[in-house]
């Protein structure tokens, strides 16, 4: 398979409108004003009589116009068919009154499928119902898979609101690039330009940040995922990199894989990063009355879900750098530390390879701490992860835990950014 070293992903934002229907592009069949043209193929299409930025009412009448052969006429919402739609006061209209539609707020899926004698044809259009929110966007679909240079299933970014100008920002991990307008009003037309750089196989989260004018916030992600087999890296280059600067969304699983005494723990995306955002942690402790026979424990393995590596499929590695920035909020006590590791999790083993002195860390302000060279013999328990082609598949995270003696409650917090496998090829 040829594969293209930038892969240019378009989204074109587009301006949702709506009111008592909805008007969207749609193909015309000749037609002789009986709206019968033999073996021609239909065409229909929703028309709006007032185009509006959001929806007013849960009722409404959905009308069009239609071309060709047509039999039958159905439209859907969100999948659900409202039944068949009219025929309208013209042979070329059609039309669903208001009795058959009600919607509840939120965004929809209007549809509309006419069916004629030379095959059928299909026209659809978004409302968004909510007059009490300021504007919202909307990425649809929210998740896509493409090969590398494949362009014909760009996403559109949706926008809605009523003449509001928006801030926008675009949020991309390492080895894409993307920019859009730095300010416009919903109402404009406007297109965002995502940059595939990379032409590494993983998954790749893109985050639109819009801000209105009051600092009301919204945020929409697409997921890409490229397919193919990762061509041979460039000498010194990892094979594939996976990062979380963890400004969203949240890609990981965590699991409690030791708790004693009630311990529990939480994870959140939050802000205050190293820039930016963080993934924060909160460990509760509480006390044991017999302090050093029965110390509370707690142990969490946070897994990753944007990424992983097959052997099998992807090839033998070498070795693996990996880095993190980490802190400590406001320590309970004195010498209080959070006990970390980065994780290998391959055929239902986990793997840990040290990374602090001791196997902790007790900073209170950000520290970015860097492994190299990382080989099998580096974790525990030995012999460690398989590295070679016959090795199972492997994803990748780190742990943090806690050993507590005393007969009060602590409250541990601590938080991640930047985390970075690099997997370098055999």
């Amino acid at each position: 398979m040829t594969r293209s070293r930038h892969s240019l992903i378009r989204w074109p934002l587009v301006l949702l409108v709506v009111g008592l229907a909805m008007l969207v592009s749609a193909s015309f069949g000749d037609d002789d004003g009986s709206g019968n043209t033999g073996a021609v193929p239909p065409s229909v299409f929703i028309r709006s009589p007032e185009d509006r930025s959001m929806m007013r009412s849960s009722s409404f009448e959905i009308t069009g116009g239609l071309g060709g052969s047509v039999t039958t006429i159905e439209v859907f919402m969100d999948g659900t068919s409202l039944g068949p739609a009219r025929r309208g006061a013209e042979p070329d209209e059609w039309r669903l009154p208001a009795s058959s539609v009600s919607i509840v707020p939120g965004l929809h899926r209007i549809s509309v499928t006419a069916v004629g004698e030379a095959g059928r044809d299909s026209a659809g259009s978004w409302i968004f119902m909510d007059p009490a929110l300021p504007f919202e966007i909307v990425v649809e679909p929210s998740e896509a898979t493409y090969e590398p240079g494949e362009l014909d299933r760009d996403p559109d970014l949706l926008l809605l609101g009523d003449d509001v100008p928006l801030d926008l920002t675009v949020i991309a991990p390492p080895g894409i690039s993307a920019s859009t307008n730095a300010r416009l009003t919903t109402g404009s037309l406007a297109k965002l330009s995502v940059n595939v750089r990379t032409e590494t196989p993983g998954v790749y989260p893109i985050t639109v940040v819009a801000v209105g004018p009051d600092g009301t916030e919204r945020t929409a992600t697409h997921t890409i995922t490229i397919t193919g087999d990762a061509p041979p890296a460039a000498s010194g280059d990892p094979a594939r990199v996976l990062f979380d600067d963890f400004e969203g969304p949240d890609l990981w699983t965590s699991t409690l894989t030791l708790t004693t005494n009630g311990s529990e723990a939480t994870a959140e995306l939050a802000g205050g990063g190293n820039p930016g955002g963080q993934r924060r942690m909160t460990h509760v402790m509480p006390g044991a009355d017999d302090g050093e026979n029965n110390p509370t424990q707690i142990s969490v393995l946070h897994v990753f879900n944007g990424g992983g590596w097959d052997p099998g499929q992807d090839g033998p590695l070498s070795h693996i750098d990996f880095s993190e920035d980490a802190i400590e909020f406001e320590p309970p006590f004195g010498g209080a530390a959070i006990g970390a590791v980065f994780v290998v999790i391959q055929g239902g083993s986990t793997f840990i390879a040290p990374i602090y002195e001791d196997n902790a860390f007790t900073d209170t302000t950000w520290r970015t701490t860097r492994i190299e060279d990382l080989a099998p013999g580096d974790f525990l328990p030995a012999p460690g992860p398989d590295f070679s082609a016959s090795g199972a598949p492997m994803t990748f995270g780190y742990n943090r835990s806690n050993t507590y003696r005393s007969g009060t409650l602590a409250t541990l917090q601590h938080g991640i950014d930047n985390w970075t496998v690099e997997l370098f090829g055999a």
